[in-house]
């Protein structure tokens, strides 16, 4: 059966071979760590200027645990968005629904209403940069709290991502790593990423990239500083 995924050292390999190729030499240690880098780049570029919830291999459900008296939650690191209406506690069939953080704290400014949690409403978690839901009312016991969840994609060296990418990937890779090699060709590639982002674009139904920093409805707190560079 044919393999439905790709990986980062499969596009790697290619772009090595390139280089190899109008070169005449392998690539050096430096320069295969900087294709390494630019590949990791393109597919942070990819997932974030193009994120789309229909792209379901970045959403993933995770579980957060709160004990009684724990006014908050914090979401993975690698969470760059919730999904609406998904942050929910099974065991007691309970759906949480979003509000402001002013909205939830005038309600109970001191903190001291306890109970089934039935509000959430996004903070930040000082400088770890982790999106944190503040719940309302106030746990009274320990809960298992479910939510669906948009992540990075993931840039490990193995780390499978879906096949039909590989070309924006690989064309977007390419540009950076031609660009920094001081190859040239770099905007004949460029030209093609942006070609295949275009046809995708339409296949999804919006005309253009979206950026999506780490977000939710209602609050925002920027991604950018921990993008892989």
């Amino acid at each position: 059966m044919a393999a439905w995924t790709t990986t980062v050292a499969d596009i790697r390999s290619s772009i090595e071979h390139l280089y190899h190729r109008l070169t005449k030499t392998p690539p050096t240690y430096m320069d295969a760590r900087l294709i390494a880098d630019a590949v990791q780049e393109a597919m942070v570029a990819i997932c974030l200027e193009r994120g789309d919830s229909r792209w379901q291999f970045l959403r993933a459900e995770c579980q957060m645990d709160c004990v009684a008296g724990q006014t908050y939650i914090d979401l993975p690191a690698d969470a760059i968005r919730v999904i609406e209406g998904t942050v929910r506690i099974p065991d007691r069939d309970a759906t949480l629904y979003a509000t402001s953080l002013e909205a939830l704290l005038a309600s109970d400014p001191a903190r001291e209403v306890t109970g089934l949690p039935a509000l959430y409403a996004f903070d930040n978690a000082g400088g770890d940069n982790l999106l944190r839901l503040q719940l309302s009312p106030v746990p009274d016991q320990a809960y298992a709290v479910y939510c669906y969840v948009e992540e990075v994609v993931d840039t490990a060296e193995n780390a499978p991502f879906p096949l039909w990418m590989k070309g924006m990937v690989t064309d977007l890779s390419t540009a950076i790593a031609m660009r920094r090699l001081g190859l040239g060709g770099s905007g004949e590639y460029m030209a093609a990423y942006l070609n295949a982002s275009r046809d995708l674009a339409g296949k999804l139904g919006h005309d253009g990239p979206q950026f999506i920093p780490r977000q939710s409805t209602i609050y925002t707190s920027n991604l950018q500083s921990r993008t892989p560079r």
